[in-house]
């Protein structure tokens, strides 16, 4: 059964799950690999089970309405962990394994957190850093190769502490949980600071509600979907996704960025939930494997026929962002181009576009983008093989959801606003409301919105009115058929020497668009010109020198013919007939020779942190 719309906010999460546990107890909640790379999958039955146990556990220890903090990446532990947490009026602070011990140490300073679940010896080695913490009670999901210490207990013997409590009272976990109320704090998750010192993100059970019980009819899902996880499950993306399959019986295949090709075609998933980033490198691949079999002429010819006939199309349809009405000649010309362009799509679709889907398994529906700004041309890839991406937007503030696609999908937006949802876009300067068509900054006001940064009113107050009123900082243009369209970041805002105002992130993305460019940062505050630090994709560095490939790679950046290399090829990306203004040329650049790191310079869902890089090789932009 396609999955429909019902108001549920009425009910907290922990509700919902124990609901659809009880319903669907024989149908497998998560497939995962226990050992090695073969899947498993467990009921939700066995799973609720882990959960009533765990729950108890932690109840027999007197942790019950606690902090918990849990360092661990995606695992089914994590979300036992989480739930029963949820269930005994708890908060989680959760953090991935792959976060700087520095920021690490903060988070749990600040927190004030009573006990601290870990996945495995990774988790551990960030933590031991951190002396303060070593009398607060350690729960490990794997102690493999792990000395444990007195407080220290494993996942199992929590659960093993809570069986006790389920034989006396069957019913315990389920009574305590109907106390939660939609008003209770849920969970602080830190910003990844991609600006300054992480915020803790306050987000009542309410807010995490939103947006699994909303989206269902808005996106096309059915009962007995598998749905294929691959973002870090602590991130508010990732665990809406997951939170809105438990509630609605969908079984979550656990996977990660690196395994997805293989995983695709072993486990045959209906969605996945991704970032920008994801998909462009899916779609990279896609075209490499193109060039190396030797038909990248044949797909690069079929796919601008496709192009014709997808933009031609989305006219007629209206599922693009358009900012004026079209005129009777250019449908006109639109529907010529639909029948000129249709027998080679067609075609294509046979010869080439099947053969892409099958190769992801077959059954993928629906891919879904959030976190960061999907560029045109990996949308309108997606369209042309046949795959329907969606793409929303949010903020970890409005615990993830605050406008998607929806079932028209208008491509080249981030859809419209959510169901109850206020908002208003005014301009950066004079905070007057914005005119249809001009870019401000979008102001949101609704459920999802968070209750403020933890122990941080000073930050609060700057983006939090009392009534609720969410300034998220953020630059939209709203079109014609009421989607937004994302133009930036305001305080990601170039002011040039001229005065001009400049936004770096759709020059990045046209950068980035080329193969041997794998990132790109525009700087140029209070210069008289725009200058870019580039990382180049040394794969395809060596695929194109072959074998002029002779020297060390930091030797081979500085050779002169590199660098004319990548100045033709930012000049092939950004100049005036692909319609960009003079004082959007990139007059400079700088080749990196390390790579951007997740944790480091990237976020966990690979948003370039650019204060972090500007202040890495602060001297060599010289940027003082």
């Amino acid at each position: 059964m396609k999955l429909q719309y019902q108001y549920r906010l009425d009910k907290t999460l922990i509700t919902l799950f124990i609901e659809s546990a009880l319903k669907n107890k024989n149908k497998e909640i998560y497939r995962y690999k226990k050992n090695g790379s073969e899947f498993t999958g467990i009921t939700y039955g066995d799973f609720y089970k882990k959960v009533k146990l765990f729950a108890g556990g932690i109840y027999s220890m007197g942790l019950a309405e606690k902090k918990m903090a849990i360092i661990s990446d995606n695992c089914i532990e994590w979300m036992a962990a989480v739930l029963s947490n949820m269930g005994l009026k708890g908060v989680d602070v959760p953090r991935g394994n792959n976060t700087s011990s520095k920021e690490l140490e903060y988070i749990l300073k600040i927190s004030d957190i009573d006990y601290i679940c870990l996945q495995n010896k990774d988790s551990l080695e960030k933590l031991n850093q951190c002396s303060y913490l070593k009398k607060i009670p350690r729960i490990f999901f794997n102690s493999k190769k792990i000395e444990l210490q007195e407080s220290d207990f494993t996942f199992d013997e929590i659960c093993q502490k809570g069986e006790d409590i389920i034989l006396r009272e069957p019913d315990f976990f389920e009574n305590l949980a109907s106390q939660v109320k939609p008003g209770d704090l849920a969970t602080i998750i830190f910003t990844s600071g991609t600006t300054g010192i992480p915020k803790g993100v306050m987000l009542t059970h309410k807010n995490l509600t939103y947006a699994p019980t909303e989206v269902p009819g808005l996106i096309t899902a059915y009962e007995d979907d598998r749905w294929m996880s691959i973002l870090p499950v602590w991130h508010v993306g990732e665990r809406f996704f997951e939170f809105m399959g438990i509630i609605h019986g969908i079984t979550i295949v656990l996977s990660s960025v690196y395994a997805l090709r293989d995983d695709m075609k072993k486990e045959r998933p209906h969605l996945i939930p991704g970032v920008p980033l994801v998909w462009k490198k899916v779609m990279t691949g896609i075209k490499s494997k193109m060039k190396q079999s030797g038909k990248n002429k044949m797909f690069d010819f079929f796919s601008q026929k496709s192009l014709g006939f997808i933009t031609a199309k989305r006219s007629l349809k209206k599922t693009v962002a358009s900012f004026k009405k079209k005129s009777f000649f250019t449908l006109f010309q639109s529907i010529l181009r639909l029948f000129i362009y249709f027998p080679f799509h067609k075609l294509a679709d046979t010869l080439i576009y099947q053969k892409i889907r099958a190769a992801t398994g077959g059954n993928i529906r629906t891919i879904t983008s959030g976190g960061g700004n999907l560029p045109n041309d990996v949308d309108d890839f997606f369209e042309i093989i046949g795959i329907d991406l969606v793409d929303g937007y949010g903020a970890t503030e409005t615990a993830v959801m605050v406008s998607i696609r929806g079932p028209k999908n208008v491509r080249h937006s981030i859809g419209r606003m959510m169901p109850r949802t206020e908002y208003t876009i005014v301009h950066p300067e004079t905070q007057e409301n914005c005119q249809q068509g001009e870019s401000g900054i979008l102001k949101v006001k609704g459920d999802q919105v968070f209750k403020g940064y933890y122990k941080n009113e000073t930050d609060t107050q700057k983006v939090l009115t009392e009534d609720g009123w969410y300034d998220t900082g953020d630059l939209v243009r709203e079109t014609l058929s009421g989607d937004l369209v994302f133009v930036g970041r305001a305080k990601d805002t170039i002011v040039m020497l001229n005065g001009e105002n400049v936004e770096p992130e759709p020059l990045e993305e046209a950068m980035e668009d080329s193969e041997i460019i794998k990132h790109a940062l525009v700087y140029g505050q209070d210069q008289e010109a725009l200058s870019a630090l580039i990382v180049p994709n040394l794969d395809a560095l060596k695929v194109i020198l072959g074998n002029d490939w002779k020297s060390e790679y930091s030797e081979l950046l500085k050779s002169k013919d590199i660098y004319q290399l990548f100045k033709k090829e930012i000049k092939s990306r950004i100049n005036l007939e692909k319609g960009f203004k003079i004082n959007e040329l990139i007059h400079d650049f700088v080749l990196l020779e390390d790579d951007f790191t997740i944790g480091e310079e990237l976020t966990n869902t690979m948003k370039k942190r650019r204060g972090v890089i500007f202040s890495k090789y602060n001297q060599l932009l010289k940027l003082d």
